[in-house]
């Protein structure tokens, strides 16, 4: 059976691995490039390697806005991960899962059709957007997590129904216990009184008993002799059981067991499927522990169902609602603000104020993927970013790197002592070649991951990221809002930015009607969250069902792609 490759085709990088696995085999950047004074092409992991050796080189993309323009260098990068080197995969031999930029033009979509199919040759192959995979793994996670529950429950419900089982057998034993007790006492009770009232002439011996009749007590005689035939006839009845009758009693006793559990398990289902017996009191104990369990679990678990997927990656940040499996593409939204926006705007402000870093994009998304942050509080922060001085909270420092001693940048804390030192050395227009080249990042951090948020702020008259999902939710169907607001997922790389998922679940929060509830998801790895997910559908048996096979594609053509991809 062929095995299916899975692209999360990304404009800043590639992930790729076989559908299956948790994790994809290999990462590298999504372009090519040529070092300055050469003729030869690096690509993909090549590009990194020649900027960490310092070398000039000039960065080809095949990404413009989120969509591929330019297949010849995405071509050169697709072909070098199947290589020996990495997938080691032959095309003809695999089914490929890749990822696209949803809404693309169809003149886009059909120039991949044609490298896809004529040009790589593969078997079978799936295009979607990032977003609906991000979908699908919520919902295999959601199934998961229903299971664990169910399971939970069913333990929980076994361990009350011994409980209860075992406290009734307990009660039955004590209460017959109790009652042979009394039996007992009673029977002794009345032996004790017969005697008393006995005339003392009596004569026992030889096997015959002489009783005299006491008119005060005419039930005593009765009573005495009731008393001796009953024990007389309990002891022979109990010298007759044969082992035959002892095994029938036997097996009554645990039939009486059995069907006292059955009824309490029939009590603990009702508990279980009727919440309203559950929060009525009636079930003792029992029914608060049930209520304990399941009081909540289902809270911010509709992701099967309804789901809006907040995309922000590389190229721009899209808003798609989710309906069971499917996106209501009327209501879904934009923004283009992405990670590579948000880098340059760094580079600009940085050149502006300190070094110039035009030429160092690589260095400077270090940068800003290790230093920035979302900010809660706007105005405290500002104030707090302009006093430097030792003990500031904000400002940090990131040492360049020299591709000699330093070839991989690094943040830090400011070591306040050599930033004086710099300072007097610059004044007197003094060198220190041992010192590292250091950027001092104050409100830099905060302010440029606020464009996410305020595209106004670079004169861009876009919604930001709070806004744009808000407008998402209130076009789509009034009856499904109330869930959309509960069911937020984060995917791609901004949203690992600390503090942005507080920040969008304040301004939501703010913005929701207050019978809503808010829920906003953020996975452990959001950057590798769409790629499990591709993972698990390539996977699953109903891919089959979605990919347009090499046959297909070469007897009905680009039609067949056009309703296959559509349906997402």
């Amino acid at each position: 059976m062929s095995k299916t490759l899975v692209f999360d085709n990304g404009a800043g990088g590639l992930k790729a691995g076989i559908a299956g696995q948790l994790r994809p085999s290999h990462t590298m950047p999504n372009c090519t490039g040529r070092i300055k004074g050469q003729a030869q092409m690096v690509v993909g992991d090549e590009t990194a390697h020649a900027a960490r050796d310092s070398a000039p080189i000039s960065i080809l993309r095949p990404f413009d806005r989120g969509y591929i323009t330019n297949w010849e260098p995405e071509f050169e990068v697709w072909r070098r991960m199947l290589g020996r080197n990495f997938l080691n995969a032959d095309p003809r031999d695999s089914r490929l899962l890749a990822t696209e930029a949803p809404f693309g033009p169809l003149v886009l979509q059909e120039a991949a059709n044609e490298v896809v199919f004529e040009e790589f040759g593969f078997a079978a192959c799936y295009r979607c957007p990032s977003a609906a995979l991000s979908c699908y793994h919520e919902q295999v996670l959601e199934e998961e997590r229903e299971s664990i529950l169910k399971a939970q429950m069913k333990k929980r419900r076994a361990e009350l129904n011994a409980h209860y089982a075992r406290e009734a057998r307990e009660a039955a034993a004590k209460a017959r216990a109790e009652e042979e007790a009394a039996r007992a006492a009673a029977a002794a009770k009345a032996a004790h009184g017969r005697g008393t009232r006995l005339s003392t002439g009596g004569l026992v011996g030889g096997g015959n008993t002489r009783l005299r009749y006491d008119p005060t007590d005419p039930e005593g005689v009765m009573g005495l002799a009731h008393s001796k035939g009953s024990s007389g006839s309990s002891s022979a009845a109990a010298a007759s059981k044969s082992p035959e009758e002892d095994r029938e009693e036997g097996e009554k006793e645990e039939d009486d067991e059995k069907e006292e559990e059955e009824v309490w398990e029939r009590e603990e289902d009702v508990q279980l499927d009727d919440p309203a017996a559950a929060e009525g009191g009636g079930g003792g104990a029992g029914a608060a522990d049930l209520l304990l369990l399941g009081g909540g679990a289902g809270k911010g678990l509709a992701m099967s169902d309804v789901c809006i997927v907040v995309d922000s990656g590389f190229s721009f940040t899209h808003i798609l609602p989710f309906y069971q499996g499917r996106a209501l593409h009327k209501s879904a939204l934009r923004v283009n603000v992405g990670g590579k926006l948000l880098t340059n705007y760094l580079k600009e402000v940085v050149s502006y104020r300190q070094w110039n870093m035009m030429d160092e994009f690589e260095v400077m998304q270090d940068v800003k993927d290790s230093l920035s942050y979302v900010s809660l509080d706007l105005d405290a922060d500002l104030r707090a970013a302009r006093n430097v001085r030792p003990g500031n909270p904000i400002v940090r420092e990131f040492v360049l790197p020299d591709r000699k001693t330093v070839m991989k940048g690094f943040p830090r804390e400011v070591d306040w002592d050599a930033r004086m030192k710099r300072r007097q050395q610059e004044e007197l227009g003094v060198e220190d070649e041992q010192q590292p080249q250091v950027l001092t990042m104050g409100n830099e951090r905060f302010h440029i991951p606020e464009v996410l948020f305020n595209p106004s702020n670079i004169g861009l008259r876009q919604m930001g990221l709070s806004e744009a999902v808000a407008t998402c939710i209130e076009r789509c169907p009034a009856a499904l809002r109330p869930q959309f607001y509960a069911n937020v997922l984060l995917t791609g790389g901004n949203c690992a930015i600390p503090n942005l998922r507080e920040r969008l679940y304040r301004d939501l929060r703010a913005s929701a009607p207050i019978h809503c509830e808010v829920n906003v998801i953020l996975p452990e790895e959001p950057m590798l969250h769409a790629w499990r997910g591709g993972s698990l559908f390539g996977a699953s048996p109903e891919f089959g069902s979605f990919a347009v096979s090499k046959q297909e594609y070469d007897e009905f053509g680009h039609h067949i792609c056009k309703i296959r991809y559509a349906d997402w």
